[in-house]
């Protein structure tokens, strides 16, 4: 949902994760943070306090993997807001290996003609023969239960095209990305 005053408590409702297999099929997945992590009220899930270390686990392997290129758009900022709003889940985001933010690329594709921040969408279509994202949904209320069909298409492609978008600035540019280490700091938290 979107933040409309400095006093409300920010809320992640969802997580989307773009994926490529080995076979090169995309795909995407969708967690409810809302279910996973909290019931009525704000308090801890009861499910997720017994499956928190399997949580973790699998979400820290994927994370510190170096063969698993972790493809965002300002993921930097995502990764501490996430550590930030769900600490229980912060030590699988303390440190993300091989993280690519297409953002910081497309700044340095443009050096030294301009620093201007693209938007994703701007990406997409400049990237993607003239796509178009629709970010309508973006400011939807995000915590009211079921999700709309538009916002979940919404959250699906905006995780989706990441893959392409990806793929097709390693082929049509010569920069190539610098992937980095994420590492989350308390003070930034």
């Amino acid at each position: 949902r979107p933040v409309r005053s400095s006093d409300e408590k920010i809320q992640i409702s969802i997580l989307q994760i773009g994926c490529q297999d080995s076979s090169q099929e995309e795909f995407v997945m969708i967690f409810d943070m809302q279910a996973i992590m909290a019931e009525d009220g704000g308090e801890p899930n009861a499910k997720f306090e017994e499956m928190s270390e399997l949580y973790v686990s699998a979400l820290q392997r994927v994370c510190r993997s170096e063969r698993v290129a972790k493809v965002g758009f300002q993921l930097s900022d995502d990764l501490k807001k996430l550590a930030r709003v769900h600490p229980q889940l912060s030590p699988a985001f303390s440190m993300v290996h091989n993280v690519i933010d297409l953002a910081s690329w497309q700044r340095a594709i443009q050096f030294p003609s301009t620093q201007q921040m693209w938007s994703l969408a701007r990406l997409a279509q400049e990237y993607l023969d003239g796509a178009v994202l629709c970010k309508q949904q973006c400011m939807s209320d995000w915590s009211a239960r079921p999700l709309t069909a538009a916002q979940m298409k919404y959250a699906s492609s905006d995780a989706y095209v990441l893959i392409p978008l990806y793929n097709t600035m390693l082929r049509r540019t010569d920069i190539r990305p610098i992937p980095y280490k994420f590492a989350s700091q308390a003070q930034d938290e």
